[in-house]
């Protein structure tokens, strides 16, 4: 059984489920071969080295801060790391307060590894660990991509009609 080394507990429930059915997870890629290589999802905080390696990965270079990034890591309420063989190709992060609202963040996969799940897989591992932790009525929301939107709808998230999503970048004032 995995133990998280971030966010509260161990796993329980939905959490366990999801957790034991990511570490099964193998996939069939060209050819309809079986690929030796199997992908984890380890409850974990990336290092910072992953974090700006599969940021950049995806396109996120230009919109973030590398230099606060070492301060917000490690106040992430939980993430989760997507290997193959010991190397991160994928992760994703809950932050907030810990009491009433919970933010999925940075659900990121290394596109020489995107298509197979591995997302996916990442996302079951935080609403699992959010539905097992937050309380009665906390609030777990998400800032999707455009385009991303079936993604987040198959683990349950949802627009609605009366609420907008909206946020801003803060810009030094030389910035």
């Amino acid at each position: 059984m995995l133990l998280p080394v971030c966010g509260k507990g161990k796993p329980t429930g939905a959490m366990r489920e999801a957790v034991n059915r990511v570490m099964r997870l193998r996939w069939v890629a060209g050819g309809g071969m079986l690929w030796g290589m199997s992908h984890t999802v380890v409850p974990r905080i990336p290092t910072l080295e992953e974090y700006r390696r599969l940021c950049r990965a995806v396109g996120w270079e230009d919109v973030m801060n590398f230099s606060a990034a070492e301060q917000a890591l490690p106040r992430s309420l939980y993430a989760v790391v997507a290997e193959v063989n010991g190397v991160a190709v994928g992760m994703g992060q809950i932050v907030g307060d810990g009491a009433i609202f919970f933010y999925v963040q940075d659900v990121a996969v290394d596109p020489d590894h995107q298509g197979q799940g591995i997302g996916a897989a990442i996302l079951s591992a935080l609403v699992g660990w959010a539905r097992e932790t937050a309380p009665d009525k906390a609030f777990l929301g998400v800032f999707a991509v455009k385009g991303t939107e079936p993604f987040y709808e198959r683990e349950g998230f949802a627009a609605y009609a009366h609420d907008i999503g909206m946020f801003q970048v803060l810009l030094s004032a030389g910035g």
